[in-house]
């Protein structure tokens, strides 16, 4: 699917969940920023 460290985190509910999933696995998560969380968010509409 999807290499770990390839993974960003949206910066809300379940993505915090993500974020410490990855610590678990060794790898330091990546948040989306405002500007790619908001252009992730216009392609849900």
């Amino acid at each position: 699917l999807y290499d770990l460290p390839d993974l960003k985190c949206w910066p809300a509910g379940t993505g915090y969940a993500l974020a410490d999933w990855l610590r678990t696995r060794g790898h330091e998560p990546v948040f989306f920023t405002a500007e790619e969380n908001a252009e992730r968010r216009r392609g849900l509409d």
